[in-house]
């Protein structure tokens, strides 16, 4: 009687496909329009190679060549290490499509402006980068797939991080991030900030992980209405970011900004479920303020501060619960 060797099934190609926004939410990878704007009653073509953008014209395909050949071109290679491990590749794609899709890659970039406090200084567009790690939401299997995961970490840091990656790794990053920088600057607009983005187990061992270059689509003054919209105000960009990931989507509400972005809505939390932040969340400033500016003597000293007084509090057997606005 012959046996059959365990052979795990082969996913099949749509299973573990990394998908670009413009896939996810079909679009146009050049000008983002859909089939419905343009009056077209089928989808748009696919990159004959990597399969992972749409274009909804050859002319926008040769308008955006400049860029997507720089990932293009690792596409195989990327293929091959997903192609031998179709599990790992699913997971991945899962994570990509959840958090390129349009709803979380709104909220993602508005979290971008306000951690590189872009109405003040939008010059950090070039000069830092985000980090982020998210976990499986403790009951994903009972809330909604757009709700699966949630925010473990966020910190922004310089953007030289980026060169302690691999030489090889580092040269494409480089490449690329000039690549989108220069068209989407090119149209009057921020920019792209690189972000770190990865999702990991309840451990915090990374899952998986990937470079993730966030274009921000929008001039100064439109980013500066869109916050304002959404109203970040003066909270930090990780608590708030972790708030609204932790909220089913159906929550949320959509605004339209002043000066309004092209007539799209931006999400937003209703005002219900605005919290106001504990004190704590200043030391997530300072944490972020000694990687990006070491030399600032504030940082250091009320950090000391703090710690002096946590100690004297701690001695009288008190806690600092009450240090909230």
């Amino acid at each position: 009687m012959s046996t059959t060797p365990n052979v795990a099934p082969k996913a099949k190609d749509s299973d573990f496909l990394i998908k670009s926004s413009s896939l996810i939410n079909k679009r146009c990878h050049t000008c983002q329009k859909t089939p419905q704007q343009l009056g077209v009653d089928r989808p748009f073509q696919v990159c004959s190679r990597c399969k992972e953008v749409m274009y909804c014209s050859r002319k926008c395909q040769r308008e955006n060549w400049s860029v997507h050949k720089i990932p293009c071109a690792r596409s195989k290679e990327k293929a091959i290490i997903f192609g031998n491990d179709p599990i790992r590749a699913a997971r991945a794609a899962r994570f990509v499509k959840w958090y390129e899709a349009i709803p979380k890659l709104d909220v993602f970039r508005q979290a971008a402006l306000q951690a590189l406090d872009i109405v003040n200084h939008p010059e950090n567009v070039d000069r830092k980068a985000l980090r982020l790690r998210l976990k499986l939401h403790p009951e994903y299997k009972q809330r909604e797939p757009v709700d699966r995961y949630v925010l473990v970490e966020g910190l922004m840091l310089p953007k030289e991080t980026l060169y302690g990656c691999r030489p090889l790794d580092r040269q494409f990053l480089t490449e690329y991030i000039q690549a989108q920088n220069d068209v989407v600057k090119g149209r009057g607009q921020l920019g792209v900030v690189p972000v770190s983005i990865s999702e990991v187990d309840d451990n915090g061992s990374i899952m998986n992980s990937s470079w993730w270059i966030l274009a921000l689509p929008f001039t100064h003054e439109e980013a500066k209405g869109i916050l304002q919209a959404t109203k970040w105000d003066d909270v930090h960009w990780e608590a708030r970011l972790r708030d609204i990931l932790a909220t089913p989507e159906a929550e949320w509400i959509r605004v339209v900004p002043i000066p309004n972005t092209k007539g799209q809505f931006h999400f937003g939390l209703p005002e219900n479920l605005l919290k106001e932040y504990p004190f704590g969340c200043l030391g997530r400033r300072i944490s972020e303020m000694r990687l990006n500016e070491p030399r600032s003597q504030f940082a250091w000293n009320i950090n000391d501060g703090l710690s002096r007084t946590s100690e004297r509090m701690a001695a009288r057997g008190g806690n600092n619960q009450g240090w909230s606005r």
